[in-house]
């Protein structure tokens, strides 16, 4: 809340900013997708570039709410 404060942003901001840096880690590194592939006997990198798309269509919502949403 006081890293939002001053900042200028709103507290509801401040946690709008972590979770979404939040989640681009976990899309950038799914440790849990590479155990239900193997589990699912898929190669991971049939996976890795879908997972990138929905990684990179995120920070574009994201970044799109952070500059639309006052």
């Amino acid at each position: 809340m006081s890293s939002a404060n001053a900042l200028g942003a709103t507290p509801q901001q401040g946690l709008l900013a972590l979770g979404v840096g939040d989640q681009m880690g976990n899309l950038l590194a799914p440790f849990w997708v590479v155990v239900a592939a193997g589990i699912a006997r898929i190669d991971f990198r049939e996976i890795f570039g879908h997972l990138l798309v929905f990684a990179m269509l995120w920070f574009v919502v994201g970044v799109s709410i952070f500059t639309f949403v006052k």
